[in-house]
C-alpha cells in the first residue's frame, strides 16, 4: 500500500514538473515570435524613410540636372554652369544674355507723403438775430441766397395792439449763404429767434487729422493735393493753415486745418476728400524708382547696363523716400541705364538683352508703382 501511494505522489510531481515545462516552452516561443515581429517593423520602417529621403532627394536634384528644352544634355537654362554666372550653352560655352528693361537716371523731384482723408467744413455758423421783437412783415430769404454784409434781411414790426411803431429792419453784419431759416413772414420772434443762419461758403476749409508719428515735420504752409471721388481725375490744391495745440489722446491724431488754394463753387460743406499731405520735398536730385532697389541686410544696389550691355551690379545711398521715386545721394549719376524690370536674376557682370525702355511705355510713370526688394541673407534690409 505505502508503495502504490509513494507511486502515485511520484507520478503527480512529474505530471506537474511536465506542465511547467511546457509553459515555459510556450513562453519562449511567443517572445521569439515578438522579437521577430518587432525586427520586421523596425526594417519596414527604416525601408519606408528610405524611399521617403530618395523621393525628396529626387525631387530637389532634378530641376538641376534636367536637360534644357534648348540644350538637351546640358543644365537647366538660368542655372550657374560652367559657362558664366547665369549658365552656359551647351554649344557655345558662353552665359546666356537676360533680358530686362531698362530706364535712363534723371534728376527730378522726390516727395515724401501721407495720405489722409478729412472733411470740408465751412466757418463756423452766424445766426442772425432782431435787436426788437415783433411781427416778421417781409419774406424771409430762402436757404441758398447769398447775403453781403450790410444787407436788409427782414423787417420786423415790434408795433401792438393800440400802439404803433416803425418797422425795424434786421441788418447782417456778416456775408455769407442762407444755409438754415428759423421763422417766416407772418412769425412773431423775440430778440433771442434767429431768422437765419449764414455760413461764409467762399471760404472753406478741410478738417484732417493726421498720426502723431508725423507731428515732428508738420508746420503751416505744407501744400497737399486734394481729390473727391465726385471730380475724378481732378486735383485741387490745398495748403496748411492751422494745427491745433494738442493731440487727441484717444486717436493719437493732431487736427489740421487747410484751405483751397482757388475757391470753386463744385465743392460743398460736407464733403469727404482724400488728400495726399506734402511733408518733405526734395527738388533737383538724382532719383532712383523703387522698383529697381534691391537690398541685402548690408547694402543697397541696383544693376546698371555698360555699352556693352553688361550688367554692373552698383551699390547705392538713398537719400529722402517717397511713393514714385527716391532720392539717390550716391552710386548713380544722370544718363546711367538703370536696369527697372528683371533685376532680380542678375549678378554682376551677366550679359543681358535690352527688350524694353521704361520711359517708352506709355501711360506708365517712370517712377514705377511699389518697391520690389531682394531680401538677401538672414537679415532684413535697412529702412
Amino acid at each position: 500500500m505505502t508503495r502504490k501511494i509513494d507511486h502515485d505522489t511520484n507520478h503527480d510531481t512529474n505530471h506537474d514538473t511536465n506542465q511547467d515545462m511546457d509553459q515555459e516552452i510556450d513562453q519562449d516561443q511567443g517572445m521569439e515570435r515578438s522579437g521577430r515581429g518587432s525586427a520586421l517593423a523596425e526594417r519596414f520602417v527604416t525601408a519606408l524613410l528610405v524611399v521617403v529621403v530618395l523621393v525628396v532627394a529626387g525631387a530637389l536634384v532634378w530641376p538641376a540636372v534636367r536637360p534644357s528644352p534648348d540644350h538637351p544634355g546640358g543644365p537647366a537654362r538660368g542655372e550657374a554652369g560652367a559657362g558664366g554666372p547665369q549658365g552656359a550653352s551647351a554649344r557655345g560655352g558662353q552665359a546666356e544674355a537676360r533680358a530686362v528693361t531698362v530706364q535712363t537716371v534723371t534728376r527730378g523731384t522726390v516727395r515724401s507723403t501721407v495720405g489722409i482723408t478729412g472733411d470740408v467744413v465751412a466757418p463756423d455758423p452766424v445766426g442772425l438775430v432782431s435787436n426788437v421783437g415783433g411781427r416778421i412783415s417781409t419774406p424771409v430769404p430762402p436757404v441758398g441766397t447769398v447775403i453781403a454784409a450790410g444787407e436788409r434781411v427782414v423787417l420786423v414790426d415790434p408795433s401792438r395792439p393800440g400802439d404803433a411803431f416803425s418797422e425795424s429792419p434786421l441788418i447782417s453784419p456778416v456775408g455769407g449763404t442762407v444755409v438754415a431759416t428759423g421763422a417766416s413772414q407772418g412769425d412773431t420772434i423775440t430778440t433771442q429767434t434767429p431768422v437765419v443762419t449764414l455760413q461764409d461758403l467762399s471760404r472753406l476749409e478741410i478738417r484732417t487729422w493726421v498720426p502723431e508719428r508725423f507731428l515732428g515735420l508738420l508746420r503751416t504752409g505744407l501744400r497737399a493735393d486734394v481729390r473727391f471721388e465726385a471730380f475724378p481725375g481732378e486735383v485741387f490744391p490745398a495748403r496748411v493753415v492751422r494745427l491745433a495745440p494738442v493731440v487727441d489722446p484717444v486717436r493719437r491724431t493732431l487736427e489740421v486745418t487747410l484751405v483751397f488754394d482757388r475757391p470753386d463753387r463744385r465743392i460743398r460743406a460736407g464733403m469727404f476728400p482724400s488728400l495726399e499731405l506734402v511733408l518733405q520735398e526734395r527738388r533737383d536730385v538724382v532719383t532712383l524708382p523703387p522698383s529697381a532697389l534691391l537690398e541685402t541686410w548690408q547694402e543697397r544696389y541696383v544693376y546698371v547696363v555698360d555699352e556693352e550691355k553688361i550688367a554692373r551690379r552698383r551699390p547705392v545711398t538713398t537719400g529722402l523716400e517717397g511713393r514714385s521715386s527716391l532720392e539717390v545721394l550716391q552710386g548713380l549719376q544722370e544718363g546711367d541705364r538703370l536696369v527697372v524690370r528683371g533685376q532680380s536674376f542678375l549678378v554682376d557682370g551677366t550679359p543681358v538683352r535690352l527688350v524694353e525702355s521704361a520711359g517708352d511705355r506709355s501711360g506708365e510713370s517712370p517712377g514705377g508703382s511699389a518697391m520690389a526688394r531682394s531680401r538677401e541673407g538672414s537679415g532684413e534690409g535697412t529702412p
